[in-house]
């Protein structure tokens, strides 16, 4: 689904040809696993109010922000294969999370925890602070160098690739810029 009013689009495509994506405007959505003639091939997990999401690299889970209230939102991993949903990151926090990003290797996740990018294994462990600016994390590069970022700087929305490794913050590169408008 595209987004007219932003551009945005709430999809993803995981390395194995899996297309996922969400319609706007409901409160509550269902994850489906769909063919290439649009039937649905299974439901994975229960319907709940997720938001953002990222498939897995292998397109065996899927890590996805659900709502809790009007603002409040936790982090969960969906496992496709057995049908389970755990929440993955700390529900006391009452700081937002978005934009949760897959590694390439399917084991670390990042994503927005309020002002700030954080990068976490997946499977447990604490947050890493990565930059403490608002961002968007959109994709990693396939060496695990880089994560791509989109910050709203004034009218342009700018693509930033963010060095992972805990470099001196002053090596950020920007990607590209684009009109908000």
């Amino acid at each position: 689904f595209h987004y007219a009013d932003t551009g945005w689009v709430a999809a993803d495509v995981s390395r194995n040809s899996v297309l996922v994506w969400r319609s706007p405007g409901i409160d509550e959505a269902q994850f489906e696993w769909v063919d290439r003639g649009g039937r649905t091939t299974s439901v994975v997990g229960q319907s709940d109010a997720y938001t953002n999401f990222d498939v897995s690299p292998d397109g065996a889970r899927i890590v996805t922000v659900r709502r809790r209230g009007d603002t409040a939102t936790t982090l969960f991993l969906i496992d496709a294969s057995r049908n389970m949903t755990t929440p993955i990151s700390n529900q006391e926090i009452s700081e937002p999370v978005s934009d949760p990003t897959w590694a390439p290797d399917g084991q670390q996740i990042a994503y927005r925890r309020g002002g700030a990018i954080v990068v976490r294994n997946v499977f447990g462990g604490e947050e890493r602070l990565l930059r403490d600016w608002t961002g968007y994390p959109d994709s990693w590069s396939s060496d695990n160098k880089y994560l791509i970022v989109g910050r709203p700087r004034g009218p342009d929305y700018q693509l930033w690739a963010v060095a992972l490794d805990g470099s001196d913050k002053d090596d950020i590169q920007l990607v590209q810029q684009l009109p908000l408008a």
